[in-house]
């Protein structure tokens, strides 16, 4: 399922493997538990304000820091898809994440081309996170549902794609930046 115009070009990029190259170690799970937490979300879709961006990103490192971190990458996603402005979102990932930055590129062209899209709001349903190490360095992994309405996207030349919508598990693997997290690299889990 195709659920949005920045997912489905995202997903046709070659995704970046959190573990890296085969001399990197394997990924170990520090904490048994995960934290979980449902997410909570309106009942009805609310289109993302087109004069400013989301507040700014949460800081801290932690469990739940990661689930604020996807919230408001997502929250991002929206603001970019309905304005066209991506540099909130590039902002919120490492620049070597080759999801983020094709959804990104996918937004920027789409705009480019004055291009229009209409729906295609992304909600987070359902989020655990965990803490990942990898060699001396912490990351976190979040698993996550996302709903998507259906989007349509205009092309000038009267071209139309129309993307049904829908939810998808996700794994978002973060790191720490800054003050906060940041996005990696994600992708689709598989069925």
């Amino acid at each position: 399922m195709k659920p949005s115009a920045l997912v489905a070009t995202a997903m046709t990029v070659s995704l970046l493997s959190i573990a890296g190259c085969s001399e990197d170690p394997e990924p170990e799970i520090a904490s048994p538990t995960a934290a979980s937490s449902p997410l909570q979300s309106s009942t009805a879709p609310t289109e993302p304000t087109a004069t400013a961006p989301p507040a700014a990103a949460p800081e801290g490192e932690s469990r739940k820091a990661a689930m604020a971190a996807v919230r408001h990458y997502f929250d991002l996603v929206n603001y970019a898809t309905a304005t066209g402005d991506i540099d909130p979102l590039r902002a919120s990932t490492a620049p070597n994440c080759a999801a983020c930055s094709g959804g990104a590129e996918a937004l920027d062209q789409i705009y480019a081309q004055d291009g229009e899209i209409d729906g295609g709001v992304a909600t987070l349903e359902r989020a655990s996170a965990r803490t990942v190490k990898i060699g001396d360095d912490v990351r976190y992994l979040v698993e996550a549902d996302v709903t998507t309405e259906p989007q349509v996207v205009t092309y000038p030349e009267g071209e139309v794609d129309r993307y049904p919508g829908g939810t998808v598990s996700y794994q978002f693997f973060l790191e720490p930046f800054e003050n906060g997290l940041r996005i990696l690299d994600w992708n689709e889990t598989p069925s």
